[in-house]
């Protein structure tokens, strides 16, 4: 199931970073998006050489890291479209010398998790189909932490093709946060983009999504965040959503500081 759905879609995330070579050889040539320059301090990356980007990079030598008591990014997830892009990407950050940070089934996905250069955490995943999700209460899923079987994943990739683009074709699947409060955070983001609790019964984590995909956002408190994401810090800039019923651009800024921009779907 795509997390792009008839009336959501996260369309792009925009990081602003102290270096754009570094971000630029990380992106596109570690992981290997298409990078395409916009300016002397902005790079986008797309997911196909003729494709929307999904990631924009914003270079800010002058800016200063997120404190570590502040809400902001907790990872950045990109979806891949087929369970065997998974393999190819868990190969290619081997060739690279990249080191992870986890490798989890969690029931509805099996994931792999890393940071980019600057630390920004990044998760890449394979949604499992639709129909063996695990299944919580009322309507809700049941998502678990498991470590992930790779050797299982690993032989699915055909031998005989090199892993030059693994994340072809991928998209924004989910953008999970250090928050201050749950409460909070979720009241915006089932009141302000009309998402659903699909998720809520992990300590001190809650997860919310349109038109029944597993999460969209993950919301979480176990960093213990005090703070709101100081405006033009290192870090996550903008999360840009389309969905339907949005008649025009708005500019929205949940409780912790981050900026949201909705478009029309």
């Amino acid at each position: 199931m795509s997390a792009q759905s008839a009336t959501f879609s996260l369309q792009r995330a925009t990081l602003r970073i102290a270096s754009l070579e570094r971000g630029e050889h990380f992106y596109a040539g570690t992981l290997g998006l298409w990078p395409q320059r916009t300016g002397p301090r902005e790079l986008r990356l797309s997911s196909r050489p003729d494709g929307e980007p999904l990631l924009s990079l914003i270079e800010a030598p002058e800016a200063k890291p997120r404190p570590p008591d502040a809400a902001g990014l907790y990872h950045l997830a990109i979806l891949l479209p087929a369970r065997a892009q998974l393999a190819e990407v868990l190969v290619r950050l081997t060739q690279h010398h990249w080191p992870l940070r986890g490798l989890s089934d969690h029931g509805v996905s099996e994931a792999a998790y890393f940071a980019d250069p600057e630390g920004n955490g990044l998760e890449i995943y394979a949604d499992r189909p639709r129909e063996s999700w695990p299944e919580g209460r009322g309507d809700k899923i049941a998502m678990f932490t498991k470590p992930l079987d790779v050797r299982d994943l690993l032989m699915i990739m055909p031998t005989d093709m090199p892993p030059a683009e693994p994340l072809r074709n991928a998209v924004i699947g989910h953008v999970h946060l250090d928050v201050q409060s749950l409460e909070n955070a979720g009241d915006f983001y089932v009141a302000a983009l009309g998402l659903a609790v699909r998720q809520d019964d992990r300590p001190g984590a809650l997860f919310v999504a349109a038109d029944g995909y597993h999460h969209h956002f993950g919301l979480n408190t176990w960093r213990h965040a005090r703070r709101s994401n100081p405006p033009q810090a290192l870090g996550l800039a903008e999360i840009r959503i389309a969905r339907a019923g949005q008649s025009e651009p708005q500019h929205l800024t949940d409780p912790d500081g981050n900026a949201l921009l909705l478009l029309p779907l």
